[in-house]
């Protein structure tokens, strides 16, 4: 869960600099669950090394409405362990 999203790398710097990722981001972007913690349950927020949240759709819409900055919100699918896309809820 720690690497940023497939096909996304080459540009992800540019979260540290404000830019904005949606002209590099790939329309179907996928994250993969990381092989070494098979059984473990998702929360609604997950973070990783370059501080860029992923968050469920329940959490983002509580963002959203509460949140008075402008947000960037990239949609993503999350991929289980088996590499099937994981469903929220399950």
């Amino acid at each position: 869960m720690m690497r940023f999203r497939e096909g996304g790398e080459r540009k992800s710097y540019s979260t540290n600099l404000g830019e904005r990722l949606i002209r590099f981001y790939p329309k179907d972007a996928r994250i993969p669950m990381g092989p070494k913690h098979p059984g473990i349950k998702l929360s609604a927020l997950i973070g990783n090394e370059r501080s860029m949240l992923s968050v469920s759709s329940s959490l983002k819409e509580a963002i959203q409405k509460h949140c008075a900055n402008e947000i960037e919100s990239l949609p993503f699918t999350l991929y289980d362990h088996c590499n099937r896309p994981h469903r929220e809820g399950k």
